[in-house]
């Protein structure tokens, strides 16, 4: 595989790549000024993921800018991803095959206002999303309880059915 394969291209200046972990980690980079601080823990349970299934059953996305008149890619979402990828890098060997989704947004220049202020609200749209809280967690109990109420008004309405037949 490529290191870098452009997928579709959403515009003139967004698009979408599949690239291999190693384009990933040596061409993208996580340093921009208001991204947040790495969370190690964050790190390691995307780590663990990783470990756990090979990466078979995942399919990670990410996005960054491409500073054009700089040549760089800064990671604008998925700075933890990345970390992990770097970590699964230095601990496996079975990483040629493995690759990830980057939707790339172009912009000219971030060290002038108007990019900057771009790429800020890009930022901000991208990472708004709120922790999931304990309440809006399906409960276990209650989705077994609703399986086993279904199967027993399906057995119920069998044997009324069947006693319908039998008796009518």
């Amino acid at each position: 595989m490529a290191n870098k394969i452009l997928i579709d291209k959403f515009s003139n200046s967004i698009n979408l790549y599949k690239i291999n972990f190693i384009e990933f980690t040596k061409s993208y980079h996580s340093n921009l000024y208001f991204n947040r601080s790495i969370n190690q823990l964050k790190v390691n349970e995307l780590y663990d993921i990783l470990i756990y299934d090979n990466y078979e059953n995942s399919a990670w996305i990410c996005h960054s800018i491409y500073d054009l008149k700089s040549n760089k890619r800064q990671i604008m979402d998925g700075q933890h991803r990345h970390e992990a990828v770097i970590k699964f890098i230095e601990n496996n060997d079975n990483y040629d095959d493995k690759y990830l989704y980057m939707t790339e947004y172009e912009i000219d220049d971030i060290n002038e206002k108007e990019s900057n202020l771009k790429a800020l609200n890009l930022f901000k749209k991208l990472n708004n999303n709120s922790p999931l809280n304990p309440e809006d967690m399906p409960k276990n109990k209650i989705v077994e309880l609703i399986i086993l109420l279904k199967k027993y008004l399906i057995n119920l309405k069998m044997t009324v059915n069947n006693y319908h037949n039998i008796y009518c």
